[in-house]
């Protein structure tokens, strides 16, 4: 949508061209930095989540429950509003 954008607006500019370069520029940097840090970033959660779920584990509590996370449920008796 950039690019037809910038023609239109700057449609007898001669510098046009160079308008668009950073458009042309944005999305492939996109995705050769997402396909670098895409991996990374998800060994490091996989690792965390192991690691969170090791200390529940070690600690006798159940991951399967909110108890752990000290997680506050909100019932449908809760409502603060009168």
């Amino acid at each position: 949508m950039g690019i037809p954008m910038l023609n239109a607006i700057f449609e007898s500019n001669p510098n046009v061209g160079l308008y668009t370069l950073p458009l042309l520029i944005w999305h492939p940097m996109q995705l050769v930095i997402g396909s670098f840090l895409a991996p990374r970033i998800a060994n490091w959660v996989e690792r965390e989540e192991n690691r969170l779920e090791a200390e529940m584990q070690n600690s006798g509590l159940n991951p399967n429950t909110t108890e752990a996370t000290g997680d506050i449920e909100v019932g449908a008796n809760s409502d603060t509003t009168s």
